[in-house]
């Protein structure tokens, strides 16, 4: 490529052709030198590119722009190795983001079921974590179709022609959320007292800030940065979405939306790369939340030339120059996310305030199970159902601790499907017992028939009294 082709609109791949035919071999040391220089190579795979015929030549850059690819040029071919450079055809495809899901949830795990490959689980599992990406750009799928069909059962959906995985939950601005009213949606999630404690914390916070800049002209800056730590499926994702909204309806954010990342959406392959993703998705998050989950696994290579750290500098700068316009939450296991925060000075200044999300008591499984059959099937849970559920949790604790809340969603499905089961092989759904008598069958609720007795992968799970 020559500088006058230098240009911001297209993207491209670098190939690179073995060296063994073409230059000395001390040359091609240098050149495998350039390859782990510029790429993510490390020096075995480098050297194994360069110095043998075997794979022919490779591609050691993918969508890159054009200053990117005039210095893998420049660079590779002083030291005498030939590169080849193409245009990356812009992409006709594209995205389907799901952000709400709306009143019509049922109908629209249909579709989602319809418009993929996905099933009833994975499917409810999309809707219901929403926003999350439905459709992506390489299923070759008519992404507009799709589109329109979602959005006619009432869902907010948006088209995305950069195939990214980078979830943004807006606002909805057509109807002002109050603060009293966030309070009181954190305040029914279930096992979360202390960390509903800690989030009033905050307005508490901001009203006495507010007084004291009425009172004296004293301005105090609010601290927005949060760490949330714990084990998954605790909560964290949730109570962070409550909080860019309360921070908005508390005039702390003029956006308040939630942008979700994780280090795959921040890390890039290729010189330059990683702080372009990365500056993208900060710049996204202004005027609300960035969450950052698993965060420690940014610092968790032991090597200053991981990428991870680059993108740990960039985040102290953002979090500096936007200090009033940026909140960042970062989430992970209680240990790593320690070393996270010490893996970098500036970090430690940013985040005073750490929130621990406790692992859910057996007790409080049973609850969220409740809660969600309830909610999403309409299914009732008797006190005997109740007990023996109360079981299955604590047989074995720390099986529980990897899936916490999740588990206990991830068991509704479960128990949905069996009990589907037994009513078909008892007869139901057919000429013989009318819908009057089915509906009234299931609005009995789950039966103890219906808890799976083993553990995948596990052994047997005791239910009720046993000796």
């Amino acid at each position: 490529m020559d500088d006058d082709d230098d240009d911001t609109k297209n993207l491209y791949d670098v190939t690179l052709e073995p060296c063994t035919q073409n230059v000395q071999k001390t040359d091609g040391i240098k050149i495998a030198c350039a390859v782990v220089l510029l790429t993510d190579l490390d020096w075995e795979a480098s050297k194994k590119l360069v110095l043998t015929d075997g794979a022919g030549p490779a591609t050691i850059a993918e969508g890159v722009s054009s200053a990117e690819a005039n210095l893998f040029v420049d660079l590779l071919s002083k030291l005498g190795a030939k590169v080849t450079v193409t245009t990356v055809k812009e992409p006709t495809s594209f995205d389907v983001i799901l952000y709400r899901a709306g009143d019509k949830k049922i109908q629209v795990i249909k579709e989602v079921r319809a418009l993929t490959n996905l099933g009833l689980k994975d499917s409810k599992d999309l809707v219901y974590g929403a926003p999350q990406t439905v459709l992506y750009g390489a299923s070759n799928l008519d992404a507009d179709n799709a589109k329109e069909a979602l959005e006619a059962l009432g869902a907010c959906v948006e088209l995305i022609n950069e195939c990214s995985v980078v979830t943004v939950e807006e606002t909805d601005d057509s109807s002002v959320v109050t603060v009293e009213e966030i309070l009181a949606e954190i305040d029914e999630l279930i096992g979360l007292n202390a960390v509903t404690a800690k989030v009033e914390e905050t307005v508490h916070f901001k009203k006495l800030a507010d007084y004291l800049e009425m009172q004296s002209g004293v301005s105090v800056p609010p601290a927005l940065n949060l760490v949330f730590t714990g084990n998954p499926g605790t909560g964290k994702t949730t109570v962070a979405r409550l909080v860019a909204k309360l921070y908005k309806a508390l005039g702390m954010l003029d956006k308040g939306h939630l942008v979700e990342v994780s280090r795959a959406d921040l890390v890039g392959h290729w010189i330059g790369e990683t702080e372009q993703k990365t500056t993208k998705v900060f710049e996204s998050a202004l005027g609300g939340v960035l969450f950052i989950d698993e965060a420690y696994s940014l610092s968790s290579v032991d090597s200053s030339r991981d990428h991870g750290h680059q993108v740990i500098n960039l985040l102290v700068q953002f979090m500096e120059n936007h200090r009033d316009r940026l909140a960042v939450v970062v989430a992970g296991y209680s240990k790593e996310m320690e070393g996270f925060i010490l893996s970098n000075p500036g970090l430690q200044s940013r985040f005073p305030t750490f929130i621990d999300f406790k692992n859910f008591s057996a007790s409080e499984l049973v609850e969220i199970f409740k809660s969600e059959a309830a909610a999403t099937f309409g299914i009732g849970v008797n006190d005997e159902v109740a007990e023996a559920l109360h079981n299955w949790f604590a047989e074995d604790p720390k099986e529980n601790e990897k899936g916490n809340g999740r588990l206990a969603r991830n068991l509704v499905n479960e128990m949905v499907g069996k009990m589907a089961a037994r009513l078909a092989q008892n007869g139901y759904f057919t000429e013989e017992k009318d819908d009057q008598s089915t509906q009234k069958t299931v609005a009995e609720g789950f039966t103890i028939e219906d808890i799976p007795n083993a553990r995948l992968g596990g052994n047997p799970v005791k239910v009720g009294f046993y000796l």
